[in-house]
């Protein structure tokens, strides 16, 4: 099984944004992200499709979830500032499922972090960029490998 780890494409600059952060959008650099995301993960069985509640983190993963005609699902544990143990229990339970998880960069940083101090060995440095993935392999029930996928652009 593969759970697939989306950082949400490109939104441009926080500090520029005057409005609710949680509706900030994809710039068009992001967009196109988004829609490199079909090609990319096109050797990858997906499920489900889970996301932050943040417009730019559904936007990432919508053309993905059109591909594959999956619905997309909001959770909680991958919102910004989520608590490590909700977004570790989150997958935890997934682990049986091939799923994609979109979230922000503070989630997805402490997540890949734990898991590599329980085991998990990742095949280059910890990182994520805006735009990329980390597909986690399980075998019987533990995180065992991970490969970062940098941005498409």
């Amino acid at each position: 099984m593969t759970i697939l780890l989306v950082r949400h494409a490109d939104a441009g600059s926080r500090s520029t944004w005057h409005d609710d952060d949680a509706m900030r959008p994809l710039s068009a650099r992001g967009d196109v992200q988004a829609k490199a995301l079909i090609a990319l993960l096109d050797n990858y069985r997906i499920d489900r499709i889970l996301t932050s509640s943040y417009v730019r983190c559904r936007q990432t993963v919508e053309p993905l979830a059109v591909a594959r005609a999956l619905q997309v699902s909001e959770d909680p544990a991958l919102l910004e500032g989520a608590s490590e143990r909700a977004t570790m229990e989150l997958v935890d339970r997934l682990m049986t499922t091939d799923a994609v998880l979109c979230s922000h960069g503070d989630v997805i940083g402490a997540l890949v972090s734990n898991l590599e101090r329980l085991g998990l060995e990742a095949a280059s440095k910890l990182r994520w960029q805006k735009g990329s993935v980390w597909a986690l392999k399980t075998v019987d029930g533990v995180f065992t490998t991970a490969r970062y996928f940098p941005p498409p652009l």
